[in-house]
């Protein structure tokens, strides 16, 4: 194991090939088109552009990355969305294009006075040292498992970074010293609470997951908590000690599970959580036992919930360095037109479906459905007088009257259909969000037939008391990320607030799907790590039309090549250490075939990424369905103009001037820029009415 430190235990780019990965003791260097600082000790030594509003900055070594991450924390940069720190990189991302350029810029001449992360708390973890790893591991480093409790106990550990699970935090040690191998076989399912070793770095898997680590040892600490503020037990700069409650190691003796079945996926998540999974599977468990319903009034009956019906809202980005991904549905411009319609904010919840719904309104009510083309249909109750199935268009509001059956058909064109109804679906919030995380298993649990869907209550004047669901506002739920700052004062920029409180419903309006066919074209920025293919490769990733896989599912679409075209392949051995991901990262895992992550993505990845999708398509490959081809093509980070060929000359868009403005930014959050890929007339963005319009996420 190199010295710098292993992969995540359960990354889902971990669980999309069997390879067996190694670890190259340094990042790669800067990639064509990059910008290598010339700053002293303390500063960058490369900076990345990824996709419009992230940037990657490769530092020295973890003492740095933890340096920059406590100095950012402590004083943000304009329009600053959140930070995630890794091994020997962070990832900063920004609210705007025009932000993410000015960041760029700054972070280029950037330094930290500070040299690590300080004032955190002190957190002793009672730890039974039975892990089935204990004897083998210390066999391998030359120790009895005496020996072995003893160093892992007398060592003085210090929180680095999170990023694999809410609440698995890297914890670094003081002396130094420790070098070890991850598992072979990684174990299919790690028991919550154990305590475990890769590399430089001891953890606590706070739930169960697949994993590769070696397991020393369990503790009953919950590490994750989603009522404490900040719901993650360990917080970077935090300083961890183990102690150990047996006077002896006795190893083996206590961890359930014993030896698994070799993982096909090196420890990635469960088949249904990853990007080689099935979308309609059911997902992993939740972090914490289910909450109970949110308070509201019961709206409508599920009849039939299809392949896969979830709770989706605007997602809870920032939340990174716990490990959690901003989730959230995965065509904004659907969800929030079909919010507006009914008269709701832009934030509210609605249905995002896969394969069909049906539902019976309970009480008199006002719903829409948008996004893919799929047959619309009421069946008249007795309130309605009864009758035959009478067909509707999308996007446009419809009285339901008590009794009344919705179904939403099977799509023609697209792959998700939302459902939203006046005053919002009442759901469980994680993090100030409602949206459902299939990789970590935060938020509601996927809505089943029988259910009961409930609308929020809404809340009364001012002085009045609220016996409803609080208002969130900004910063206000627990563990809200202390590296964000506000948004800026412009209308467009401005959250929208999530009162309850509903407006008049709307006019009609066009259905915002810009999926036509099945062909679709993608805008990227090349990198952050396209240096890890040759010139040839990175223009071939952009001609080849690739093929969404079956398997493909809310955290990432996995492409395969069409036309008999081979997988890519990388011009360098080894691989990265594990680092900040956003949605839209394209990574290329050892086999060659490449994943777009969506909103459940994990927060951090060791597999390069070729490219980057721009945010403003990703609602385009959120509704791409099976079978789908799609090509990419590579635009410049500011303009969004094409660039005329991959390789070294496209990867420029890792610079960009300093405070020049996104003077294509507006053409293309309307679809009119050029290379938009498939677009039906304007699509429906959010505009001044919503929170903002960056589904990109740092963790």
């Amino acid at each position: 194991m190199s010295p710098a430190g292993p992969t995540p235990p359960g990354d889902s780019d971990r669980g999309l090939s069997p390879s067996d990965r190694g670890l190259s003791p340094s990042g790669p260097g800067p990639s064509p088109g990059t910008h290598p600082s010339s700053t002293g000790p303390g500063g960058a030594l490369a900076l990345h552009r990824v996709g419009t509003r992230a940037v990657l900055v490769d530092l020295p070594d973890l003492d740095t990355v933890m340096a920059w991450h406590a100095a950012l924390t402590a004083d943000p940069l304009p329009a600053q969305r959140g930070i995630v720190a890794a091994a020997s990189t962070l990832l900063f991302t920004a609210h705007t294009p025009d932000a993410a350029t000015r960041a760029f810029e700054l972070l280029r001449d950037f330094a930290s006075e500070t040299s690590a992360q300080t004032g955190g708390r002190e957190i002793t973890l009672d730890v039974v040292y039975d892990g089935e790893d204990l004897a083998p591991l210390a066999e391998h480093l030359g120790l009895s498992p005496e020996a072995l409790v003893e160093k892992h106990t007398a060592e003085t550990w210090t929180g680095a970074f999170g990023g694999f699970a809410p609440g698995f935090t890297y914890c670094v040690p003081a002396a130094g010293g420790w070098d070890v191998p991850r598992r072979e076989s990684p174990r299919t399912a790690v028991p919550p609470g154990s305590v475990a070793l890769a590399g430089e770095f001891s953890a606590v898997y706070p739930r169960r997951t697949p994993g590769g680590w070696q397991l020393i040892g369990r503790t009953d600490t919950p590490m994750w908590d989603e009522s404490a503020d900040p719901p993650a037990l360990i917080a970077p700069g935090d300083t961890v000690r183990y102690r150990a409650v047996r006077p002896t190691a006795e190893a083996g003796a206590g961890a359930p599970g014993g030896t698994e079945p070799a993982s096909s996926d090196n420890g990635g998540p469960p088949a249904e959580a990853r990007p080689g999974g099935d979308a309609s599977a059911t997902p992993p468990q939740p972090v914490a036992p289910s909450a109970p319903a949110a308070p509201g009034r019961p709206v409508l009956r599920v009849e039939d919930a299809g392949l896969l019906t979830l709770i989706e809202d605007l997602g809870r980005a920032g939340y990174g360095d716990l490990g959690v991904a901003s989730s959230g549905v995965l065509d904004r411009a659907s969800a929030w037109t079909a919010n507006r319609l009914v008269g709701n904010g832009g934030a509210s919840a609605v249905l995002e479906s896969i394969g069909g719904l049906r539902v019976t309104a309970l009480v008199d009510t006002v719903v829409t459905v948008t996004g893919a083309e799929a047959p619309l249909t009421v069946a008249p109750g007795r309130a309605s007088g009864a009758g035959d199935p009478r067909r509707h268009p999308l996007a446009h509001p419809l009285l339901l009257r008590a009794g009344d059956e919705l179904t939403v058909g099977g799509p023609r064109l697209g792959m998700r259909s939302y459902l939203a109804v006046r005053g919002g679906f009442a759901a469980h919030r994680v993090l100030g969000s409602a949206a459902t995380d299939l990789l970590s298993g935060l938020g509601p649990e996927p809505v089943r037939t029988g259910d009961t869907l409930r609308v929020r209550n809404r809340p009364r004047p001012a002085g009045a008391g609220n016996g409803g669901e609080p208002a969130p506002t900004t910063g206000s739920a627990p563990g809200a990320p202390v590296n964000a700052t506000p948004l800026g004062t412009s209308p467009a920029d401005a959250p929208e607030p999530e009162t309850g409180a509903i407006a008049a419903v709307a006019a009609p309006a066009p259905n915002p799907l810009r999926v036509t066919g099945v062909r679709a074209v993608l805008r990227c920025i090349m990198g952050p790590r396209a240096d890890w293919f040759d010139a040839a490769e990175q223009a071939r990733f952009t001609q080849v039309p690739w093929q969404v896989s079956g398997r493909s599912n809310r955290i990432g679409l996995r492409l395969e090549p069409g036309d008999g075209a081979a997988p890519l392949t990388r011009s360098r051995d080894g691989e990265l250490a594990s680092e900040g991901m956003i949605t839209g990262a394209v990574q290329v895992p050892p086999d060659g075939n490449p994943v777009l992550f969506l909103a459940d993505h994990p927060v951090t990845g060791g597999y390069p990424v070729i490219a980057t999708v721009v945010a403003e398509d990703l609602d385009i490959a959120g509704q791409l369905p099976p079978g789908s081809a799609v090509t990419f093509t590579p635009v410049d980070p500011v303009t969004l103009t094409p660039l005329a060929a991959a390789g070294p000359e496209a990867a420029s868009g890792s610079e960009g001037p300093a405070g020049s403005e996104d003077t294509a930014g507006a053409d293309a959050a309307t679809g009119h820029a050029a290379a938009a890929g498939p677009v039906t007339g304007d699509p429906a963005r959010p505009d001044t009415a919503t929170p903002n319009d960056d589904p990109e996420d740092p963790s």
